[in-house]
């Protein structure tokens, strides 16, 4: 059993699928039609669904965290990997791996920047 700490493989699925869905979540700007009450009212549902799973019990704000999280160390391997790609002479390979959860966020995030 994972601790009250630890987000299972199934809740991180679940919260991405959820923020892709939900594309006014990924950026977290409030607008005069998303307000900061509607994306709050959005996080306790997601986080409603995220505390019924198996893994971490979280309240929403601190879905909203991981997420952030989340968002900010895949976005710090993708620039990793890219400065390393640029590089002269390759040198040895990075250590920054995207996992498939980073490369979906990379993409979730790709997608509200085009």
């Amino acid at each position: 059993m994972a601790s009250r700490h630890q987000m299972t493989r199934e809740q991180k699925r679940y919260l991405l699928q959820y923020i892709e869905e939900h594309p006014e979540l990924q950026s977290g700007k409030f607008t005069q039609n998303f307000t900061f009450k509607k994306a709050q009212s959005m996080w306790k549902e997601l986080s409603t669904v995220l505390n019924s799973m198996p893994g971490a019990q979280n309240d929403w704000e601190k879905w909203r965290k991981t997420w952030h999280d989340m968002k900010n160390s895949a976005k710090a391997k993708g620039a990793a990997i890219k400065k390393h790609r640029s590089q002269t002479g390759g040198g040895p390979p990075t250590k920054e791996d995207l996992n498939v959860e980073d490369e979906k966020i990379l993409n979730i995030l790709s997608v509200l920047h085009q």
